[in-house]
Parts: C-alpha cells; sequence; structure tokens
C-alpha cells in the first residue's frame, strides 16, 4: 500500500514474454507459481491498493480476501487490447465478483 502504484503490469521485455522458441518452456514457468500459491495461501491475504492495479496486479487482486483501496486507486485489465489472454483465473473470478454483464 506504499507509494503510488500497486502495480504497472507485467515487464514485455521479460525474456519469457518475447522468446519465439517454447519447446523448452516448463509449465510451472512464469506466474504459474505464484498464482498457485496464491490460490492454496492458508491465512487471509490482504491488499492494499493506492494507485493503479494494471494487468497481472489487478487479475491477482481476486485471488485475495479482503482489499482496502484508496481514492486514488484504479483497475486496468487491457488483455483484449494487447492481444493477450487474462491469466490467474480472472475470466471465472471476475465473473464471479462482478457478474456476467460486466
Amino acid at each position: 500500500g506504499a507509494g503510488d502504484f500497486y502495480s504497472s503490469g507485467n515487464d514485455f521485455s521479460y525474456k519469457e514474454f518475447t522468446s519465439t522458441d517454447h519447446s523448452n518452456i516448463d509449465i510451472e514457468l512464469g506466474f504459474s507459481p505464484i498464482i498457485r500459491r496464491l490460490i492454496n495461501h492458508k491465512k487471509v491475504l490482504i491488499g492494499l491498493v493506492n494507485g493503479p492495479a494494471i494487468g497481472f496486479g489487478c487479475t491477482t487482486l481476486a485471488l485475495f480476501d479482503y482489499l482496502v483501496c484508496s481514492d486514488s486507486a484504479y483497475f486496468l485489465i487491457p488483455f483484449s487490447s494487447l492481444g493477450m489472454t487474462p491469466e490467474g483465473v480472472s475470466s471465472a473470478l471476475f465473473e464471479r465478483i462482478m457478474g456476467t454483464s460486466n
């Protein structure tokens, strides 16, 4: 919750996003271990959001138990405009949280 931003999203210059050779990618690379740990976490997860929560930072918030957001918090999910699929089971969780029409 400290600072002006919660998350500015993924760094697309990261080698896993720019690599064209996917023959040796292990299923547990990338964000899979982080998502699995959030889902299986035994304690209550509390998110403190101050400023923008973009992309991955926003989708993982759906896995938290409780969120506290400042007046300057906002949420952006740019997957469609980037031609990407959402991660972190957000396709299912966002529908449950916000309803089918959203």
